[in-house]
């Protein structure tokens, strides 16, 4: 092969190593903004924060509507939510807890 060959085709090399950096960046992921809720701990004090002011049904009960809307509106997602409501039963020691059938 002669030099011109050997550069001819560190030329077309360099061109389509170029072509292949631009188009990768066209097509990088660009996140919007970073989600409020996405530690679980900060998602499970918003959900504390958001039950205290849910008035109880009975016996110390509260709908989940009630506290799940309040948390989307604020930004959270339903990923956010499960992450939140189940990381303080597991850091306590808490489990869910069913009433036993009849």
């Amino acid at each position: 092969m002669s030099d011109f060959g050997v550069e001819q085709t560190a030329r077309c090399a360099r061109i389509m190593l170029r072509a292949i950096d631009e188009a990768a960046k066209a097509n990088s992921m660009k996140f919007i903004a970073a989600r409020p809720f996405a530690d679980p701990d900060v998602a499970a004090r918003k959900i504390i924060e958001i039950a205290n002011d849910v008035e109880a049904v009975q016996d110390g009960r509260i709908y989940i509507e009630r506290v799940n809307a309040p948390f989307l509106a604020a930004g959270g997602s339903a990923d956010d939510f499960r992450a939140g409501s189940s990381a303080p039963s597991r850091s306590a020691g808490y489990g869910c807890t069913r009433a036993a059938p009849a």
